[in-house]
């Protein structure tokens, strides 16, 4: 079939710190979704003919609101926060393709679940050197209104930073993603969907004026095991704009 598939993620961070240990998040989602694919002739009731089949979708995604707790641990060398919040259905679930049929569940903007979301980070600040770690996790424990179930997701995340002067930084990550394969209703397993992928990501950062941060990753697929066949990344570009005050 020659199937792509274009996700293009922009986001607003909002940090809202309540006290010097506590502080509120949140972060708002836009998507764009493209998927493409050439399709045989008679394999799609209204394309019999088969050819070329697009389906986009755009649009803000499901917001995600936590609160974090932040505290110190061994003589305050490392710095430690735990986060709580909720994933919300704020994203739209009924994207159409031209015929007027909705997409399937994953080509959506939003998934149409409320889910709980919980993380750890810790970080050691040592000379020049930033090593941190953290874990993130998102369950879901109900169905969609289309009787659609998300897999439960696991991130697991290491990094080294090297300051090489007060305004350029260097970045190097790990990042493992597990994700549970989906459902559909009454438990039925669904194809070609869950596996494990490890990234390595390097990057640098830039401290401009007037409080900003640039920082600039490319994360590239070190290992990937998933399950059936399924349209996988090999690597993407992430840009992160930070603004304090």
């Amino acid at each position: 079939n020659n199937e792509r598939t274009n996700i293009t993620t922009y986001s607003i961070y909002l940090n809202y710190s309540l006290t010097d240990q506590f502080s509120l998040e949140t972060i708002i989602p836009f998507r764009l979704v493209t998927n493409e694919k050439i399709l045989f002739h008679g394999q799609y009731d209204f394309q019999p003919e088969g050819g070329n089949y697009i389906r986009d979708a755009d649009g803000f995604g499901d917001v995600v609101v936590l609160g974090r707790y932040s505290f110190p641990i061994l003589n305050e060398e490392i710095q430690m926060a735990i986060g709580i919040g909720l994933k919300l259905p704020t994203g739209d679930t009924e994207s159409q393709d031209i015929y007027g049929q909705r997409f399937s569940d994953n080509l959506q903007i939003g998934s149409g679940t409320l889910d709980p979301i919980a993380s750890i980070f810790a970080a050691y600040p040592r000379g020049n050197f930033l090593t941190t770690t953290s874990v993130l996790t998102r369950v879901s424990f109900q169905e969609n209104i289309y009787g659609y179930k998300y897999g439960n997701e696991y991130h697991i995340s290491a990094a080294i930073n090297y300051n090489s002067s007060n305004i350029f930084f260097l970045k190097n990550r790990l990042n493992y993603i597990y994700t549970e394969r989906d459902t559909y209703q009454y438990g039925e397993p669904v194809q070609s969907r869950g596996g494990q992928s490890l990234y390595y990501a390097p990057g640098f950062g830039i401290r401009a004026p007037n409080d900003l941060i640039i920082n600039i990753e490319y994360p590239i697929a070190i290992y990937q095991k998933v399950n059936e066949a399924q349209l996988m990344s090999d690597g993407f570009l992430m840009l992160n704009l930070t603004y304090t005050f």
